[in-house]
């Protein structure tokens, strides 16, 4: 894990500081997408079942002083991990990890998530003794090799009396908070319960998109995505199909070496996007979230496949990054014309 006085935690932290204002303007002085987003970061130093040196992200994602984080893994090199703090809201707040960056120091740990993020196929979901609608099997058998010791600690944490439960997680961690959501849910009924995603990949069908807005979650389910990045457009089948069937970009498809057969080979997988989409533009850092914002955000991402902006796109994903630092711009036009810190 980084130490305390690691370069990419003072990246974090520096990129953390010029992400408020545009945030708090977009959403209506709304400061828990920022804190959020440091919740997703400091998941990713999750290790040895504890996370180390992410107290300086825990404080900016707004944990209460004086308190700890609790931490909850499962898989074959505790692939799958979260954990739960308490607020300074009196809150309670769920973070999942997001799956481990190349760069993760342990290579079989890194290999093993990314092969386990491999099983697109649908499962079904359940709720209680309710039918749920089918998921991605990948993000379904993760939270559900998590959701005993996740209620444990909510439980250890007296969920029951907080005045919300929010959950986030970035990438397939963001995959994972909605799944999440639906388990606390049944658990704890009567409490406020959020749900912000970063990044996250297409989760669940229109069936569990039904089940999960008549139980209240839909409308309090936000998602944040960059311009550029292909992940919440993942698993990618329909997508494609859709790009080059609805649109007839054939010859931009030659251009990317994409072949009819292998076209035809896609699978049909019934995922959805669903929740409030808040998009990052790239050339502003501006946030939309109007009923323009899912075709704009379309476009980004076609457009930067067309031009074969793939390290770009690679960036864009990134929690640490560009979820943080595509902002910078407004931030720093916003402290000129507030002073702001």
């Amino acid at each position: 894990m980084p130490p305390s006085d690691s370069p990419i935690l003072d990246d974090i932290k520096s990129a953390a500081s010029e992400l408020i204002d545009p945030v708090l303007d977009a959403l209506g002085g709304n400061p828990w997408p920022r804190r959020l987003i440091n919740a997703c970061n400091a998941a990713y130093m999750i290790s040895d079942r504890r996370l180390g040196s992410s107290l300086p992200l825990l404080e900016e994602a707004g944990m209460l002083k004086g308190t700890r984080p609790l931490v909850f893994v499962s898989g074959i090199h505790d692939v799958h991990a979260g954990f739960v703090c308490r607020t300074d809201d009196d809150g309670l707040l769920v973070t999942f990890r997001g799956t481990l960056p190349p760069e993760d120091m342990i290579f079989w740990r890194w290999a093993a998530d990314w092969l386990h993020d491999a099983q697109t196929v649908p499962m079904p979901w359940t709720v209680g003794e309710r039918d749920y609608g089918q998921v991605a099997s990948a993000f379904g058998i993760a939270v559900s090799s998590l959701a005993q010791d996740l209620l444990e600690t909510l439980e250890t944490l007296n969920a029951g009396s907080a005045s919300a439960i929010r959950i986030t997680g970035h990438s397939k961690g963001g995959a994972m908070a909605c799944l999440g959501a639906t388990l606390i849910r049944e658990q704890y009924p009567d409490r406020r319960i959020e749900v912000c995603s970063f990044a996250a990949p297409m989760t669940a069908d229109q069936d569990f998109i039904d089940c999960y807005d008549r139980d209240g979650l839909l409308a309090r389910t936000d998602r944040f995505q960059n311009a550029l990045d292909p992940v919440p457009y993942l698993p990618g089948g329909p997508v494609i199909r859709q790009w080059l069937d609805g649109e007839k970009r054939l010859d931009e498809a030659k251009k990317l070496m994409l072949v009819e057969d292998a076209i035809k080979a896609l699978p049909e997988w019934p995922y959805r996007q669903f929740g409030r989409l808040h998009f990052l533009h790239e050339e502003d850092g501006r946030i939309q979230d109007d009923e323009k914002a899912e075709s704009a955000a379309w476009d980004a991402v076609i457009n930067a496949v067309v031009k074969m902006r793939f390290r770009e796109m690679i960036d864009a994903h990134s929690g640490a990054q560009r979820y943080l630092t595509a902002l910078s711009p407004a931030a720093d036009e916003s402290e000129s014309e507030t002073g702001a810190d």
